[in-house]
Order: structure tokens, then sequence, then C-alpha cells
């Protein structure tokens, strides 16, 4: 459940199966409508150097902003370049420090609870969003159907293989779905 003025963000990689690309985007967006919500922004970001060629995969993802009375807040740019990343495929850290800005900007003036959290990072992955909000200092959940990924999102975020995986620090949350 999300507050009506909160946000749903995406940065998703189109996929190739059996010769055809799978455009996420267009299946995110019509879910959202379904839901109520509206799309508010929807940019790019490069994931290799621009002229670079890959057959498999997709040299950009899709960012999209969600909302359902939300604002989009003001303009930033439509195409971001491929920045650092914590592993070839993740999400470029300057598209997640943005993403994370954005919510920052934008949670001021949400009324929550103190057991809300600000980021819910359901493809938590080797942990991006998390070192970003790690950072901010904002109340995150990242989940992950992957033992592994979660392992490496704790080497990412220097976390101690002893400290309980639903409660790493007071602001961040790690779970496994079974």
């Amino acid at each position: 459940k999300s507050h009506p003025q909160g946000y749903v963000l995406f940065v998703q990689t189109d996929r190739k199966k059996s010769g055809q690309t799978i455009d996420k985007s267009y299946h995110l967006t019509d879910v959202a409508y379904d839901c109520g919500w509206k799309l508010i922004w929807h940019k790019v970001v490069c994931q290799r150097e621009m002229g670079k060629i890959d057959l498999y995969r997709p040299t950009f993802s899709h960012i999209l902003g969600y909302t359902q009375s939300g604002r989009p807040g003001t303009a930033f740019p439509d195409v971001f370049p491929v920045g650092e990343k914590i592993y070839n495929n993740a999400t470029p850290l300057n598209v997640a420090e943005r993403l994370v800005q954005f919510i920052v900007d934008h949670s001021q003036t949400l009324h929550r609870t103190d057991s809300d959290y600000d980021v819910i990072d359901p493809f938590v992955g080797r942990g991006t969003t998390a070192k970003v909000c790690q950072k901010y200092q904002l109340r995150f959940l990242g989940l992950d159907i992957d033992q592994q990924q979660c392992q490496k999102t704790r080497e990412t975020l220097r976390i101690s293989i002893t400290t309980p995986a639903s409660h790493i620090l007071p602001h961040l949350t790690l779970k496994l779905i079974p």
C-alpha cells in the first residue's frame, strides 16, 4: 500500500525472448493505469557507452515514475549517461542517486508513520538503491528471491554476515522472499 501522494519509481531493462523484445515499460504502465496510477515521467538511462552494440541485451533502460496524485517535480534530464555501477547489469549509481533525491525532495510533504518505509526495492539485486538510501539514512526495505543477491547486498553495504537479515541497520531492512 502506498500513500496517494507517494511515488513508484522503476528502472527496467527490456528483455529478449525467442527473438522478440519484451517492453517492460509498456507492461508496467498498463498495470499502473489499471491500479489508478498515472505516469508522470519516462526517462532513459544508457547501460553501455554510446555507439556500443549488444545483440543480447538492450543498451538502455527505462526510468518510469508513477503516482496517484503527486507532482512530477522539477525537470531533470530525459537521458542519463552510463555511470559507475556496482556490477555490470546494475542501475548506474548516478541514476539511483537522482531517484533517491527525488524521493527525499517529495517525502517532506507526506504524513507517514514510524513504520513506513521511504523506499521499497522489490528487486534489490546487489544493493545499488540500498547503498544510496544508506547515504541519506532513508528507511529502506530491500527484497529479493535470490539468497546470493541478498548476500551481495550485505557486501555492498559492508554489513556483517552475523547481523540478522531483518534488522541490518535501524533504517535498512533486507528480506529474502521464499
